[in-house]
């Protein structure tokens, strides 16, 4: 019961992907359309070690992501697309979903400043860290029925159902830290960071319906009349919701002679905010998946089931009264937001050349919106199931293995990660994709790492970065030393 739960507000099941329904199994008349797209940014500046400072002399950095699309290529993105919508419908439909999928970055800042003083070194820094954000939009784009049925009922519709849905994830840090340099061989570090989190949920559910129907009943003993009249539906209906968080995080950072550990701590928190989403429907469209009622739509090709249908639970006395149906998610409980703790070794096997790290992660990156008194509701009595939200989304990274290399002005990052995603109650969405199975990697699959750059100046200089894996960015950037 709880799969089915507000899928038609928040369509984040294709969450890697964008898919579109195909038209072999589905009639010209009223068929469903789905499109989507997702874009993610997130700035890998907050990776950096807090003891990569200057203790020589202030330096001033001023950064920005600059997105660049990437798209899979299609014969991937089918295979990819029919595991995962396999996992979120019933396996006979699974393959009329086509996936169109693209991923890109999302355009984002940094600004850091690092002072020297009382024989160390205070940082500053305000980055944008992630900027996610799904728009989706499901519907009928192209609603035409005019059943060749004839007889004793006509039928006659046009217009249009649209459902747009707008999430966006925000996720912004403002750092204090101070690192200080004991000797030659031993460095120390401590950071604070303030993180402020945003979850925002816009959406409408539109519908403007316009036709005529007409029915012939016949009785014995009396001549035949005809029922009918005109249809007109506009219905305007509006998603709303906006939940927010602002938390403090510590890490802290130690060297010795060439080895480092780099701690970075999480958290658990409860963003407050709340969410609503109310919309009328025709009584004939399905208010969980926004498709025709299946017996309107065997009606279209079959006179006698379109009679019948009409005789059914008064649906012909709806069409005369253009009858709605009315649905209501809303919840005001707390969200459940988790960001997992990081422990990263680091060895410089040539100084300032090349180095190892190992970064292990405790957790996941974990939303939760649930209704527990729905939720123990349901298990008492399916049959009575009050309309409720829950939302789960979860993205597990671990085992991250990187090389740093710097060669003269250039830089390159080499590596590999874990990593994995859950939605709702479907858990392992990479690792359980057949085209991934040789991409085991820990929990989840083998994602790479791949970043270069390169800088000219001295006093003031220009960076030139690009993030090829896994998300494609282009980075520019000034650092100005004082």
């Amino acid at each position: 019961m709880r799969s089915k739960r507000m899928h038609a507000v928040i369509l984040v099941l294709a969450f890697l992907f964008a898919a579109v329904q195909s038209q072999d199994d589905m009639p010209d008349i009223g068929r469903i359309d789905i499109r989507a797209e997702f874009a993610i940014g997130f700035n890998y500046d907050f990776l950096r070690s807090p003891l990569d400072v200057s203790f020589d002399y202030p330096k001033g950095y001023l950064g920005m992501n600059i997105p660049l699309q990437y798209s899979l290529p299609q014969s991937l993105a089918n295979q990819l697309g029919s595991d995962l919508a396999s996992q979120f419908a019933d396996s006979s439909a699974s393959e009329d979903y086509i996936p169109e999928a693209y991923a890109k970055q999302n355009l984002n800042f940094s600004i850091a400043v690092d002072v020297p003083m009382m024989g160390g070194v205070a940082s500053f820094s305000n980055m944008q860290m992630m900027y996610m954000r799904y728009l989706n939009k499901i519907g009928i784009p192209k609603l035409e029925m005019k059943p060749e049925t004839g007889g004793d009922v006509n039928l006659f519709m046009r217009g249009i159902i649209s459902v747009p849905i707008d999430l966006e994830i925000g996720w912004e840090t403002m750092t204090f830290g101070y690192a200080y340099e004991v000797n030659d061989l031993l460095k120390l570090a401590f950071n604070l960071h303030r993180h402020k989190f945003s979850f925002d949920l816009k959406g409408k559910v539109d519908v403007d319906i316009l036709g005529n129907f007409a029915v012939t009943v016949s009785g014995e003993g009396m001549p035949d009349y005809t029922i009918g009249g005109d249809l007109n539906y506009s219905l305007h209906n509006v998603i709303d919701g906006h939940y927010e968080l602002e938390r403090w995080t510590p890490s802290i950072a130690i060297k010795f002679w060439r080895a480092s550990l780099v701690s970075r701590f999480g958290m658990d928190a409860k963003p407050t905010g709340k969410l609503k989403a109310q919309y009328t429907l025709p009584f004939f469209i399905e208010p969980e998946s926004f498709t025709l009622d299946e017996g309107l739509m065997n009606g279209m090709s079959e006179p006698d089931e379109l009679l019948e249908y009409m005789n059914t639970n008064n649906n012909l006395d709806k069409f005369r009264n253009s009858e709605t149906n009315t649905v209501e998610y809303s919840t005001d409980k707390k969200m459940v937001w988790q960001m997992p703790s990081a422990h990263t070794l680091m060895f410089d096997v040539i100084p300032d050349k090349l180095s190892l790290s190992y970064t292990k992660l405790f957790g996941s990156l974990y939303l939760e919106l649930s209704d527990p008194f729905s939720d123990k509701a349901a298990l008492a009595d399916t049959s009575e199931y009050p309309d409720t939200l829950d939302f789960r989304f979860e993205a597990s990274i671990d085992h991250v293995i990187m090389i740093h290399a710097n060669i003269y002005n250039s830089f390159i990052n080499v590596g590999i990660f874990s990593m994995d995603f859950a939605f709702r109650d479907n858990d392992n969405l990479l690792s359980s994709i057949k085209a991934l199975k040789n991409l085991k990697f820990g929990d989840g699959i083998m994602a790479p790492v791949l970043n270069l750059g390169a800088y000219v100046g001295t006093k003031l200089q220009l960076l030139a970065e690009l993030d090829v894996l896994p998300l494609l960015a282009l980075k520019t950037g000034i650092i100005y030393y004082f």
